[in-house]
């Protein structure tokens, strides 16, 4: 399993720092697109979403993150979600299970689509801020697993993670800070000490809510992985869990202290 885990991780980790700091602009969309497409599919797939309503949630989700770049995402989500209702209403005539049916697709929207925008911002701030993001985020999940793993004793939420511990939150944060002091090194990003000592604090702490809220979720859908798509690795979710809720705190951290400007309204795509 580790050698698979690092053989994954050697092949793709160039691959992505290429393709977000040297490669056109368009191709971060094209790369950010799939990524929420595939973490979608997984998370329907792990609510038995039927092949119709995946299909219009996919579809709706891609077109959500884009329009986000353009300041429309609230308009897009409304008009997904009558396009999503009317899909349920007349591909399938029963009423029956109609709830049930909508609220993973259009929590999806939410929960992948919009959190995931924020990459966009990231992006169009800095390139090197998407991987100070993930790397940080890796880092701390690294670390987590290590303390957890070798020092843990103090369960944390059994009900939801039966084996996270408290002593792997605080590899968690300690990860998040050595993380963050090691990409901004690593990508010449020149943030401040209290940035990036505040901003690793946060992911590193944001992360461990990121993982449960995952787990809760899959253990609802009793599944144990939310898919298989990286080798070694899980699912797509299984390895974003942690940055789909860091990404919109690094954000408000860097807006807060000025590393980036306030506010999204009137984003525009840097392509």
């Amino acid at each position: 399993m580790l050698r698979t885990r690092l053989i994954t991780a050697a092949i793709a980790l160039p691959a992505i720092i290429w393709l977000v700091l040297k490669a056109p602009a368009v191709y971060f969309l094209v790369l950010l697109s799939a990524i929420v497409a595939g973490c979608l599919v997984e998370l329907y797939s792990m609510y038995k979403v039927e092949k119709p309503m995946m299909a219009g949630g996919v579809l709706m989700g891609i077109i959500c993150l884009v329009s986000f770049g353009e300041g429309h995402f609230i308009d897009v989500l409304m008009v997904s979600f009558l396009v999503l209702s009317a899909l349920r209403l007349f591909y399938k005539p029963r009423p029956e299970g109609a709830m049930i049916e909508l609220a993973p697709v259009v929590f999806g929207l939410i929960y992948i689509s919009l959190m995931l925008s924020s990459q966009l911002v990231l992006y169009k701030a800095k390139p090197g801020y998407v991987l100070y993001l993930f790397g940080t985020v890796w880092i701390a999940d690294a670390a987590a697993y290590f303390a957890g793993t070798h020092m843990g004793k103090h369960k944390l939420y059994p009900s939801m993670s039966p084996n996270k511990t408290w002593e792997g939150v605080g590899g968690s944060v300690l990860g998040g800070v050595l993380g963050a002091l090691l990409m901004s090194y690593v990508f010449k990003l020149s943030l401040k000490p209290e940035v990036i000592i505040i901003s690793g604090l946060a992911i590193g702490a944001v992360t461990v809510v990121g993982d449960l809220v995952e787990s809760m979720l899959k253990r609802d859908a009793g599944v144990k992985d939310s898919g298989a798509i990286i080798p070694g690795h899980g699912g797509l979710l299984d390895k974003l869990d942690g940055s789909i809720f860091a990404g919109p705190v690094l954000i408000w951290i860097f807006q807060y202290m000025d590393v980036i400007k306030k506010g999204v309204a009137g984003f525009k795509l840097p392509f």
